[in-house]
């Protein structure tokens, strides 16, 4: 495995993780891009921004499983130190990250062969969701199944979910959402709200690094 995939990796989790390959990944994509523009072959950067993709996608479950077997085989490796202590000072892991994985891992045979796959496809913060909801007891009739995994963004998704579980929205949720175009709505309690527009086509750098920004830092997602 190359220093790129653990970087990505590791990189999936949701506490925060000290990186020491950030700036060899970065040179790495950096290369590519002046490849592609000396060459003026933009699938040069496509093909391996995909391969990237794809590792980072796929990444965060291989991690849950490696936690996985590290935690139930943690009494034959020979370490006679507390998992949880070893996992925060080797990777940076708080423990209920670990569990939250390790959880998702142990409950993933229990999606219907049918959806597991595309249930994986979507990524560890849906994944996590869904085992959630399993973890819970609920138990998705068919049709509910096709909409969890047919949901085309996280609000569908967890709107969903709730259709097993009935559990009502909390009225402090929101979630922003930037369709293509640059109009940015956000759904709160069912209902959708225009909240404005943003200039996605101007090429002024500074105006896409401040949309980039708020939708990083700011939750807003893009549709």
């Amino acid at each position: 495995m190359s220093s790129e995939e653990v970087g990505l990796i590791l990189s999936n989790l949701d506490s925060p993780i000290p990186l020491k390959e950030t700036t060899s990944i970065f040179e790495r994509i950096d290369k590519i891009m002046d490849k592609a523009i000396v060459e003026h072959n933009g699938w040069i950067a496509i093909e391996e921004c995909r391969k990237l993709y794809e590792i980072a996608r796929l990444s965060s479950i291989s991690l849950a499983k490696f936690l996985y077997e590290i935690m139930v085989n943690w009494d034959k490796l020979g370490i006679n130190e507390d998992v949880y202590a070893v996992l925060n000072d080797r990777l940076g892991v708080h423990r209920n990250t670990i569990n939250r994985y390790t959880n998702a891992w142990q409950t993933l045979p229990q999606i219907p062969e049918e959806y597991r796959e595309e249930v994986i496809k979507r990524g560890i913060a849906d994944i996590l969701k869904v085992t959630k909801m399993l973890g819970g007891g609920y138990e998705p009739t068919e049709k509910q199944w096709e909409q969890i995994v047919d949901a085309p963004c996280r609000t569908d998704l967890e709107e969903a979910i709730r259709e097993v579980t009935h559990e009502p929205v909390s009225d402090r949720v929101i979630y922003p959402q930037m369709e293509i175009n640059g109009d940015v709505y956000v759904y709160h309690l069912g209902e959708k709200h225009y909240v404005g527009k943003l200039d996605t086509a101007s090429g002024i750098y500074a105006v896409q690094k401040t949309i980039y920004r708020m939708c990083v830092g700011g939750g807003v997602t893009r549709k």
